[in-house]
């Protein structure tokens, strides 16, 4: 091989996409997904509670979309200083969409809040320990549960930590539509937004401004 003979490189990843903003296109691709999968979830909840295609769709299609949103939120979490400003913004969401679905046997507190603590908690948890707060997560639905109707925090906080070890989870997003980023780009208007039109129209139907 003569010196002047050029050396094969390795490949190498390419940059994820960023907007203007600097967010990360495909993560937001992502998270936009798993809020279409929350909404379509919880119309056929509220439109078809007893419909057999219906809950066949919850149970496997739609399921998907709330562990992805937190995988998400935790792979972002990662190394990354919480905004108590955005904290804030999350709990009281979650406080209003606790309100809003109260009337339609949605779980409460809503999952918003749950996440949001379950974000704060883990960011003052140095991460040598990741790993045995992992397995206390995973066990704490059974051996310590919270006496409520919501989620527990234990799936939140592994979901979150497992998102924080997905260094390829941007390549999930990589190949969906860009529109889909558009809608990760707001998830909490998104969040509320959509939780207003389906409680206003259950509350319609009902009986109440329709009744």
């Amino acid at each position: 091989m003569s010196d002047t003979e050029v050396q094969p490189q390795a490949p190498t990843r390419p940059a994820r996409k960023r907007s203007g903003a600097g967010r990360i296109v495909s993560l937001d691709s992502l998270r936009g997904l798993a809020i279409i999968l929350m909404i379509l979830d919880h119309v056929l909840l509220v439109a078809f509670p007893a419909h057999g295609g219906a809950l066949l769709v919850r149970l496997t299609v739609t399921r998907a979309a709330l562990p992805l949103f937190i995988l998400v939120a935790g792979h972002l979490a990662v190394d990354r200083p919480i905004h108590p400003r955005r904290m804030v913004g999350v709990i009281l969401c979650g406080a209003g969409a606790t309100v809003l679905t109260r009337d339609l046997g949605f779980p409460e507190p809503d999952v918003l809040m749950v996440i949001a603590v379950c974000v704060i908690g883990l960011s003052v948890v140095p991460a040598r320990y990741r790993a045995l707060v992992l397995v206390v997560a995973v066990l704490q639905p059974v051996t310590w549960p919270l006496p409520y109707t919501g989620y527990q925090p234990g799936p939140v906080v592994a979901l979150l930590v497992i998102g924080g070890h997905l260094p390829d989870l941007a390549r999930l997003g990589d190949r969906l539509p860009l529109w889909t980023a558009a809608v990760g780009r707001h998830p909490l208007a998104w969040y509320i937004g959509h939780l207003t039109a389906i409680s206003g129209t259950a509350y319609a139907i009902r009986g109440g401004w329709l009744g």
